[in-house]
Protein backbone atom coordinates (compact mmCIF):
# COMPACT_ATOMS: atom_id res chain seq x y z
CA UNK A 1 0.00 0.00 0.00
CA UNK A 2 1.30 3.11 -1.11
CA UNK A 3 1.77 6.52 0.65
CA UNK A 4 -1.37 8.50 -0.45
CA UNK A 5 -3.61 5.54 -0.64
CA UNK A 6 -3.12 5.06 2.94
CA UNK A 7 -4.33 8.83 3.51
CA UNK A 8 -6.75 8.36 1.20
CA UNK A 9 -9.77 10.87 2.64
CA UNK A 10 -13.70 9.87 2.57
CA UNK A 11 -15.21 9.16 -0.68
CA UNK A 12 -18.02 11.32 -2.26
CA UNK A 13 -20.82 8.06 -2.08
CA UNK A 14 -18.80 7.46 1.51
CA UNK A 15 -19.42 11.17 2.69
CA UNK A 16 -23.47 10.63 0.81
CA UNK A 17 -23.99 7.51 3.02
CA UNK A 18 -22.78 9.24 6.52
CA UNK A 19 -24.87 12.64 5.78
CA UNK A 20 -27.96 9.98 5.25
CA UNK A 21 -27.34 8.48 8.62
CA UNK A 22 -27.09 11.83 10.26
CA UNK A 23 -30.09 12.90 8.61
CA UNK A 24 -32.01 9.66 9.55
CA UNK A 25 -31.22 9.53 13.31
CA UNK A 26 -32.15 13.55 13.16
CA UNK A 27 -35.46 13.29 12.05
CA UNK A 28 -36.37 10.75 15.00
CA UNK A 29 -34.92 11.71 17.58
CA UNK A 30 -35.88 15.59 17.07
CA UNK A 31 -39.42 15.32 17.26
CA UNK A 32 -38.93 13.17 20.72
CA UNK A 33 -37.43 15.89 22.03
CA UNK A 34 -39.57 18.41 21.27
CA UNK A 35 -42.56 16.74 22.21
CA UNK A 36 -40.05 15.89 25.40
CA UNK A 37 -39.53 20.10 25.77
CA UNK A 38 -43.21 20.82 25.08
CA UNK A 39 -44.10 18.04 28.19
CA UNK A 40 -41.93 19.55 30.49
CA UNK A 41 -42.69 23.27 29.52
CA UNK A 42 -46.48 22.18 30.17
CA UNK A 43 -45.97 20.59 33.54
CA UNK A 44 -43.99 23.62 34.29
CA UNK A 45 -47.46 25.54 32.83
CA UNK A 46 -49.36 23.44 34.74
CA UNK A 47 -47.20 24.35 38.30
CA UNK A 48 -47.48 28.06 37.36
CA UNK A 49 -51.20 27.77 37.65
CA UNK A 50 -51.09 25.82 40.69
CA UNK A 51 -48.83 28.50 42.26
CA UNK A 52 -51.55 31.10 40.96
CA UNK A 53 -54.35 29.17 42.89
CA UNK A 54 -51.91 28.66 45.69
CA UNK A 55 -51.39 32.72 46.13
CA UNK A 56 -55.22 33.92 45.33
CA UNK A 57 -56.06 31.71 48.32
CA UNK A 58 -53.62 33.18 50.67
CA UNK A 59 -54.78 36.70 49.21
CA UNK A 60 -58.37 35.99 49.80
CA UNK A 61 -57.34 34.86 53.65
CA UNK A 62 -56.24 37.92 54.25
CA UNK A 63 -57.71 40.39 52.34
CA UNK A 64 -61.02 38.96 51.90
CA UNK A 65 -60.78 39.19 47.86
CA UNK A 66 -58.79 37.81 44.99
CA UNK A 67 -56.80 39.57 42.86
CA UNK A 68 -55.12 39.44 39.71
CA UNK A 69 -51.54 38.86 38.42
CA UNK A 70 -50.37 42.37 39.69
CA UNK A 71 -51.88 42.07 43.10
CA UNK A 72 -50.60 38.71 43.59
CA UNK A 73 -46.68 40.34 42.77
CA UNK A 74 -47.29 43.61 44.66
CA UNK A 75 -47.80 40.71 47.94
CA UNK A 76 -45.01 38.57 47.10
CA UNK A 77 -47.45 35.83 46.57
CA UNK A 78 -45.62 34.81 43.43
CA UNK A 79 -42.02 34.04 42.18
CA UNK A 80 -40.84 36.91 39.87
CA UNK A 81 -41.15 35.57 37.04
CA UNK A 82 -44.56 34.16 37.26
CA UNK A 83 -45.40 37.81 38.31
CA UNK A 84 -44.35 38.98 34.85
CA UNK A 85 -47.08 36.72 33.07
CA UNK A 86 -44.16 34.74 31.37
CA UNK A 87 -42.49 31.62 32.41
CA UNK A 88 -41.40 28.06 31.06
CA UNK A 89 -42.69 28.58 27.85
CA UNK A 90 -46.22 30.03 28.90
CA UNK A 91 -47.95 33.45 29.17
CA UNK A 92 -50.50 33.82 31.81
CA UNK A 93 -53.24 35.61 32.79
CA UNK A 94 -55.37 35.97 35.75
CA UNK A 95 -59.26 36.95 35.77
CA UNK A 96 -60.86 38.51 38.29
CA UNK A 97 -64.83 38.09 38.21
CA UNK A 98 -67.45 40.92 39.41
CA UNK A 99 -67.26 39.38 42.46
CA UNK A 100 -63.96 39.57 43.55
CA UNK A 101 -65.15 38.30 47.31
CA UNK A 102 -66.04 34.72 44.96
CA UNK A 103 -64.72 34.29 41.76
CA UNK A 104 -61.32 34.07 39.73
CA UNK A 105 -59.50 31.99 37.60
CA UNK A 106 -56.43 31.84 35.96
CA UNK A 107 -55.00 30.33 32.20
CA UNK A 108 -52.07 29.69 30.65
CA UNK A 109 -51.88 29.41 26.73
CA UNK A 110 -48.27 28.30 25.06
CA UNK A 111 -45.53 31.07 23.85
CA UNK A 112 -45.27 29.40 20.57
CA UNK A 113 -47.90 26.68 20.03
CA UNK A 114 -46.60 23.69 18.64
CA UNK A 115 -43.03 24.88 19.50
CA UNK A 116 -43.46 25.68 22.97
CA UNK A 117 -46.26 23.60 24.19
CA UNK A 118 -49.54 22.36 22.19
CA UNK A 119 -52.18 22.67 25.14
CA UNK A 120 -53.26 25.50 27.14
CA UNK A 121 -54.79 25.05 30.56
CA UNK A 122 -57.11 26.78 32.89
CA UNK A 123 -57.47 26.85 36.56
CA UNK A 124 -59.97 27.93 39.15
CA UNK A 125 -61.07 28.39 42.60
CA UNK A 126 -61.46 25.19 43.30
CA UNK A 127 -58.20 24.02 42.28
CA UNK A 128 -59.23 22.14 39.43
CA UNK A 129 -57.06 22.09 35.86
CA UNK A 130 -58.60 22.09 32.45
CA UNK A 131 -57.35 21.90 29.38
CA UNK A 132 -57.54 22.26 25.35
CA UNK A 133 -55.41 22.14 22.24
CA UNK A 134 -57.61 24.42 20.34
CA UNK A 135 -55.59 27.94 19.70
CA UNK A 136 -58.33 29.72 21.19
CA UNK A 137 -55.73 32.34 22.73
CA UNK A 138 -52.60 33.15 20.74
CA UNK A 139 -51.77 36.79 22.18
CA UNK A 140 -52.91 39.58 24.89
CA UNK A 141 -56.08 40.54 22.35
CA UNK A 142 -57.22 37.12 22.06
CA UNK A 143 -56.49 36.56 25.60
CA UNK A 144 -59.11 39.55 26.89
CA UNK A 145 -61.78 38.32 24.19
CA UNK A 146 -61.18 34.79 25.73
CA UNK A 147 -61.29 36.02 29.26
CA UNK A 148 -64.75 38.14 28.72
CA UNK A 149 -66.11 35.79 26.96
CA UNK A 150 -66.53 32.64 29.42
CA UNK A 151 -67.61 32.61 33.08
CA UNK A 152 -65.37 30.34 34.06
CA UNK A 153 -65.35 31.17 37.91
CA UNK A 154 -66.76 27.71 39.29
CA UNK A 155 -66.72 24.50 38.69
CA UNK A 156 -70.07 24.69 37.11
CA UNK A 157 -69.30 27.44 34.93
CA UNK A 158 -66.61 25.57 33.32
CA UNK A 159 -69.61 23.51 31.63
CA UNK A 160 -69.07 26.19 29.42
CA UNK A 161 -65.54 25.77 27.84
CA UNK A 162 -66.94 22.54 25.31
CA UNK A 163 -64.31 20.77 24.19
CA UNK A 164 -62.03 20.97 26.77
CA UNK A 165 -60.78 18.25 29.28
CA UNK A 166 -59.88 17.65 32.75
CA UNK A 167 -56.54 17.49 33.47
CA UNK A 168 -57.27 14.70 35.62
CA UNK A 169 -58.96 12.86 32.98
CA UNK A 170 -62.42 13.21 31.19
CA UNK A 171 -64.27 15.33 29.25
CA UNK A 172 -65.74 18.64 30.22
CA UNK A 173 -69.91 17.64 30.50
CA UNK A 174 -69.67 14.34 30.79
CA UNK A 175 -69.61 11.97 34.04
CA UNK A 176 -66.33 10.46 33.26
CA UNK A 177 -64.19 13.83 34.98
CA UNK A 178 -63.99 12.67 38.32
CA UNK A 179 -65.11 14.40 41.00
CA UNK A 180 -66.17 18.26 41.17
CA UNK A 181 -63.45 19.59 42.89
CA UNK A 182 -65.72 21.10 45.58
CA UNK A 183 -66.96 24.33 47.01
CA UNK A 184 -65.00 27.19 46.91
CA UNK A 185 -64.34 28.81 50.00
CA UNK A 186 -61.81 31.00 50.97
CA UNK A 187 -59.15 28.82 50.64
CA UNK A 188 -60.54 27.51 47.22
CA UNK A 189 -61.00 23.81 47.85
CA UNK A 190 -57.27 22.83 47.93
CA UNK A 191 -55.69 21.18 45.17
CA UNK A 192 -56.89 17.41 44.18
CA UNK A 193 -53.73 16.34 43.76
CA UNK A 194 -54.05 16.38 39.33
CA UNK A 195 -51.04 15.11 37.39
CA UNK A 196 -50.13 15.82 33.97
CA UNK A 197 -51.00 13.34 31.12
CA UNK A 198 -50.27 12.78 27.78
CA UNK A 199 -53.21 14.91 25.59
CA UNK A 200 -56.05 12.65 24.76
CA UNK A 201 -56.62 13.54 20.32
Amino acid sequence: MTRSSARRGFSLQEMMIVIGIIAIIAAISIPSLVASRQRGNESAGVAGLKAIHTGEARHREVHDVYTDLGGLAAKELVDAALATGKRDGFFFRVVVGPNAANQWAAFAWPQAWGVSADRMFLIERTGRVVMTTEQLVTDEASATSFASSHAFFTTYDLQSLVGWSYLDGGKIGSDSGGGGGGGGGAGGGGDPGCSLRPPGR
